[in-house]
């Protein structure tokens, strides 16, 4: 069995997919297997594939698009190795990156079940984020995990910097292919309370920016939201019996709420209404009542260094993890 596997999930992937499977073939550790997942690519990705002839490289085609957590869910059933990492088919791994994830593996307590790698660097410009970093323990046990999530959001952040092991994925059920927005948030965030998360600062990989990836085409109409709301009620509910309820709520319509109220007015001031119409019809538990969420909301949506500074004054009270750095 190989130490590694690299699952990619592709989608009209050229030119970057090139990119990233020679960044995998040019690692100085060679002790790997790349599993690539074509969803139905009619850009020439295919035909790419197919000229591939590393024998560690295996390429399944999918007969009808899957969507990227169906593929996801598809490749974690092939791989030969115990340890997993996701590799976005526009992103590429770091000169040493293979080995540095499988040293992290093998100096890491045997109960942890996902490395976040990357840490710290995306997130040091905000507030909330920069506070992340210095109160975080540098492994989430499961009883932490909901309050980590709920303060500081998807901590694993881009699928890329995520390594995991594989039987844990289908022991957990695998991605939820009803959220296609915040399905990962979702996946990690359940696993978090059965298995411990590591936040490693170690750079493996190099994620990519560039006009067509997904985050600057999907959600412009704010599907996003009511899956988040699903997802921090869920957080709410959880920690409820152990920290004040009105508190929780309080940090999520402040922190969560005026964020996507904010993106919400700046797609009305260029004609789009519909991620402001999605925000008013959300309904939860959670949710401030629909004037509060408007006009509670709207100071914080147009000065977000003021949101960033109330939400980590918030985020203090009731920060209270089992081990700090």
């Amino acid at each position: 069995m190989p130490s590694i596997t690299i699952v990619t999930p592709v989608w009209n992937g050229l030119p970057y997919i090139r990119e990233c499977v020679e960044s995998v073939i040019s690692q100085d550790f060679t002790d790997w297997e790349f599993i690539i997942g074509d969803n139905c690519s009619i850009d020439g990705t295919r035909e790419y594939l197919d000229g591939l002839s590393d024998p560690r490289i295996r390429i399944f085609k999918q007969e009808r698009n899957l969507g990227i957590y169906g593929n996801l869910n598809f490749l974690f059933r092939h791989p030969r190795s115990m340890h997993v990492h996701v590799l976005g088919a526009d992103d590429t791994v770091l000169p040493g990156g293979l080995g540095r994830i499988w040293k992290a593996w093998r100096d890491l307590p045997d109960e942890v079940g996902l490395i976040r790698f990357n840490w710290g660097g995306e997130r040091s410009a905000a507030t909330l984020g920069r506070y992340s970093f210095e109160v975080l323990p540098e492994i989430i046990a499961p009883e932490d995990s909901d309050l980590a999530y709920l303060l500081f959001g998807c901590l694993p952040g881009n699928l890329s910097n995520v390594s995991v092991k594989a039987s844990l994925v289908l022991e957990a059920g695998g991605f939820r292919e009803d959220l296609p927005y915040a399905g990962d948030f979702e996946m990690w965030s359940r696993m978090g309370r059965r298995w411990p998360l590591a936040l490693s600062v170690d750079e493996v990989t190099a994620v990519r920016r560039h006009e067509g990836v997904a985050s600057n085409y999907l959600n412009r109409k704010g599907e996003l939201f009511p899956q988040l709301v699903s997802i921090y009620t869920t957080f709410v509910e959880n920690l409820s019996p152990r920290i004040s309820r009105a508190r929780l709520i309080a940090f999520f319509n402040v922190e969560l709420v005026s964020s996507h109220l904010r993106t919400a007015l700046l797609g009305v001031s260029r004609g789009n209404s519909a991620y402001l119409q999605r925000l008013i019809q959300a309904r939860s538990p959670i949710l401030w009542s629909l004037p509060l969420r408007l006009f509670g909301c709207l100071p914080f949506a147009l000065w977000p260094s003021g949101r960033q500074q109330l939400s980590t004054k918030m985020a203090k009270k009731l920060a209270n993890f089992r081990s700090n750095r």
